[in-house]
Formats: structure tokens, sequence, C-alpha cells
């Protein structure tokens, strides 16, 4: 095996099979890691914000996920609220770009 390919098995993800990576954190403890081997991972900044949160079960279109769920530093995150379209629109600076809702995927200019 290459050192770029590795080992990977098959897991349900909303009623889906996906791949991953094989011993990951995924496979390990799916949506509900242990924070200690979280942080001690060199990716990681930090774990204090999800030893303040506790875990909620939400339903998604993959199914129920539990939320937060994310640790690594990223460049970009999407946000994603429940709110009246309307109250929404009131709230953005006039200098925006013009939003628009899609139902099921949210707001897109």
């Amino acid at each position: 095996m290459s050192a770029t390919q590795q080992d990977t098995v098959k897991v349900d993800l909303g009623g889906r099979e996906v791949t991953v990576p094989q011993g990951g954190l995924y496979d390990r403890y799916r949506m509900n890691p242990d924070l200690d081997t979280i942080a001690r991972d060199p990716r990681v900044s930090g774990v204090d914000f999800f030893r303040k949160t506790p875990k909620t079960e939400v339903d998604s279109p993959i199914g129920p996920t539990l939320t937060p769920n994310f640790y690594y530093a990223m460049s970009s995150a999407r946000l994603t609220m429940l709110a009246p379209s309307q109250a929404i629109r009131a709230r953005l600076p006039e200098s925006s770009p013009r939003w628009r809702s899609r139902p099921a995927s949210g707001w897109s200019r």
C-alpha cells in the first residue's frame, strides 16, 4: 500500500453507506469522540469550547446527528440557523449582495 492509501471501512451515515478511514475518529467514535483523544491531536488548537458545550442530538438531512462535532482549524465555515427569512433580511446591511432563500438548501447569493 502506498503512503497515500489507507485501509477504510464502510459505515452507515444517514442511511447511506460511506467509506471512512479505518481506525480514524469517525470509525472509532462516530460523532461522540473522547475529547482527551481529540486534544492530543496536533491539528487541534483546543477543546475547551467543546468541554463546556454538551452534545445535542439534532435532526439533519442525513438523519440524527450529535452537535457540535468539529474540532479542526479550517478556513471557512457554514452556519445554519433557523429564522424567518424576513427577519434575516432585515438585519443584513443595505450594501450586502442580494440574498435569497432556497428551501432545503439555505441562503445563496
